[in-house]
């Protein structure tokens, strides 16, 4: 995980973005080196949904923000330029096609479900942080909904909206 993590951060070259100037109903724009160097530049905080393929020894970044369900993925949320706390704390809310399931294996995590099981609020108290940057990664299986997944996040007191990203078959 450290590994994918330090992968992430030094990849931040994602197709998906989010400031926290964007709005709900907006799609994340596609990100250019120019959008990375000016965020970085004025140290505005930017999250990103990265994918990588998992299967080998190292994992690598894979363009765009679609993740196969019958391949070795990961889907990882990289949030940069953020001030961190003594106490920190990341929320990120998915909004799935269908009802699905999630768990978590890290014991500071906290899973809330709709009662249709189509939104999940996923909070992380003390969540992993690489460099004052803060990656979160998830992998989806056979089990998990096709379509089109909405996701906003916050990080302490800094709401990142309009993060998407699609499971395929």
């Amino acid at each position: 995980m450290k590994k994918l993590a330090a992968i992430a951060l030094a990849l931040f070259s994602a197709n998906v973005l989010a400031n926290t100037e964007a709005t709900p109903q907006t799609a994340a724009p596609e990100v250019t080196t120019e959008m990375l160097k000016s965020a970085i530049e004025n140290k505005q905080p930017i999250a990103a949904v990265q994918v990588f393929n998992t299967f080998g020894k190292e994992p690598k970044l894979i363009k765009g923000n679609k993740l196969s369900r019958s391949k070795q993925r990961e889907l990882c949320l990289v949030i940069n330029n953020i001030q961190p706390l003594e106490k920190n704390r990341l929320a990120v809310f998915f909004k799935a096609p269908q009802a699905m399931e999630m768990n978590s294996l890290q014991p500071n995590a906290t899973l809330n479900f709709s009662e249709d099981k189509t939104e999940i609020l996923a909070v992380f108290d003390k969540p992993q942080m690489h460099n004052n940057a803060v990656v979160q990664c998830w992998k989806f299986g056979p089990k998990d909904p096709v379509g089109t997944y909405a996701m906003e996040a916050q990080f302490n007191s800094t709401v990142f909206k309009g993060l998407q990203f699609q499971i395929l078959k």
